[in-house]
């Protein structure tokens, strides 16, 4: 399973157990200096691959697909 995969299972995971609510919590991965992270306003149980957000370091957000903004959560 690839990262991106692998992250949207684990918000799938923890918003069916009912630790998440809504579009709360937060997911990130590092990639050497960038960082893949979840979008704001997004239910944790509806994540796609395609959704999350890539940032450098800055947390600046350098590539998303769509309308989708990183979560505020990363800086």
């Amino acid at each position: 399973m690839v990262l991106k995969e692998e992250i949207c299972e684990l918000g799938r995971r923890c918003w069916h157990r009912g630790l998440l609510d809504g579009a709360s919590g937060h997911f990130s991965a590092r990639l050497g200096g960038f960082y893949l992270c979840t979008p704001a306003g997004v239910s944790r149980g509806t994540l796609r691959p395609e959704m999350l957000c890539l940032v450098d370091a800055d947390g600046q957000q350098l590539a998303a697909h769509g309308h989708w903004r990183r979560s505020p959560e990363i800086l």
